[in-house]
C-alpha cells in the first residue's frame, strides 16, 4: 500500500495554500506584487482583467491575510471624515 495515502491531508499546507493561490488572476496578481505593484490601479493596466475579478481577488488575499489592506486614495486623503 502506498505510504501518501495513510497521512491525513486535512492539515496541509500544500493544500492550504492552493486554496488561496490555485487560480490564475491570483498567481497573476502575486506575480506583480513580486514586481511592486501595490495598489488596484497598478495592477489593472497591467493585468487586464475584469474589474470586479480583480476586486474580488484582492479581498480574498486580504481576507485570507497574504496582502495588506490599503486605504484607496481616497480613504488616505480623509475624503468622507466629517470635520
Amino acid at each position: 500500500m502506498d505510504p501518501r495515502l495513510d497521512r491525513d491531508m486535512s492539515n496541509c499546507s500544500i493544500a492550504r495554500t492552493l486554496e488561496v493561490v490555485g487560480e490564475k488572476w491570483t498567481i497573476l496578481i502575486l506575480r506583480e506584487v513580486w514586481y511592486g505593484s501595490s495598489r488596484f490601479s497598478d495592477f489593472e493596466p497591467v493585468l487586464r482583467c475584469p474589474r470586479n475579478l480583480l476586486a474580488a481577488r484582492l479581498r480574498m488575499l486580504v481576507r485570507k491575510g497574504s496582502w495588506p489592506p490599503r486605504p484607496t486614495r481616497n480613504q488616505a486623503r480623509g475624503a468622507g471624515r466629517s470635520t
